[in-house]
């Protein structure tokens, strides 16, 4: 889950750094807006994703142990 929280970070700050150069004319808009929206898909699942961790996450904490068979 650690490194899904910082691949989102990295995306967001590319995002950022996508609509910077969109604004400053640097690239196409064209091509840059693709990008953009790739960069939207790409956070929202990786963003959904951590919420499915969490929701797995809290369900095993309470779930109570298993006894081992003997």
């Amino acid at each position: 889950m650690h490194k899904v929280r910082i691949a989102l970070k990295e995306l967001r700050e590319t995002r950022c750094w996508i609509v910077l150069i969109m604004r400053s004319e640097l690239l196409s808009k064209a091509r840059m807006g693709e990008l953009a929206n790739e960069a939207d898909e790409l956070c929202r699942i990786l963003g959904q994703s951590l919420v499915t961790a969490r929701k797995n996450e809290e369900r095993a904490k309470a779930k109570p142990a298993m006894p081992s068979p003997k």
